[in-house]
């Protein structure tokens, strides 16, 4: 009657239990966070510390009611961060879209390189297939590149059937110090064999993707960085544009091989 309270015998069960579905959420949240590329996980490692210095406060000292509003507060601030990811991911393959493809472009401020990836014959595959299959096909792509670069670059879908990749900051300079023999576009032509050995995989079960991808990259750069002869071609570039441009005509000179390829094939099997 004097609106006195006090926890009773087994408030520890519900302390346990509270705290218990906390840690399933951040966990799960951890979870979500990498199949979306780790992003952002400062900002998520920012709340879950908000949360827990409330909880704290109120367990160091029980005059300070902080509890439910710090969780309150919490709860908005996991919104927010689950909103912003959803913006920037494309929901079919859960790549980064080319909203955040746009936004990472503009920040740009180190050495890096731009890798443009797009799907061979995927018109094709549509046409014969079906729309569904299709999707069936960009998820598959999509995954496997991700597999490929996810430990070296942040991947995104572009376009229908175009992908990008551009490597996370002190990547290029840890290709030089790995083997100094080896130049940069060695690496990055390994990493591009590599996935086409991983598409090639899979072609027993999808046969579709034997057409495989086409790939064209170039180095950005905003100052002087050491490239051996024959690297001068590919390609450290000062702006930006400049340095997709220079990608973008690679990627479609291998389509172009490509289709080339397909026309001299199918002219030999007439004959």
């Amino acid at each position: 009657e004097n609106n006195v309270y006090k926890h009773a015998d087994f408030y520890s069960i519900y302390s346990i239990v509270n705290v218990s579905g906390i840690l399933v959420f951040i966990f799960a949240l951890l979870k979500y966070t990498q199949r979306y590329q780790s992003r952002n996980v400062a900002s998520l490692v920012s709340i879950i510390f908000f949360l827990f210095s409330g909880l704290a406060i109120r367990l160091l000292d029980n005059t300070i009611f902080s509890s439910w509003l710090i969780v309150a507060i919490s709860q908005l601030m996991f919104i927010m961060y689950y909103s912003d990811i959803s913006l920037k991911v494309d929901p079919l393959t859960n790549l980064f879209n080319r909203k955040s493809y746009e936004h990472r472009l503009k920040k740009l401020d180190y050495t890096t390189a731009i890798i443009l990836l797009d799907a061979n014959d995927f018109k094709s595959i549509n046409d014969t297939y079906g729309h569904q299959c299709g999707d069936n096909m960009l998820k598959i792509i999509a995954r496997t590149i991700l597999n490929t670069y996810r430990k070296y670059g942040y991947v995104y879908r572009i376009g229908g059937d175009e992908f990008c990749v551009i490597l996370k900051p002190g990547v290029i300079e840890e290709f030089s110090r790995e083997n100094p023999k080896l130049n940069i576009t060695a690496k990055l032509d390994e990493l591009n064999n590599s996935l086409d050995l991983a598409l090639k995989k899979q072609c027993d079960e999808f046969p579709m993707l034997e057409a495989g991808i086409s790939k064209g990259y170039a180095i950005f750069s905003l100052y002087d960085f050491d490239l051996k002869d024959d690297e001068q071609n590919h390609y450290a570039l000062s702006s930006v544009k400049e340095t997709v441009k220079l990608a973008d005509e690679r990627m479609y000179e291998e389509k172009r091989k490509h289709k080339d390829l397909i026309r001299k094939m199918l002219k030999e099997n007439v004959q």
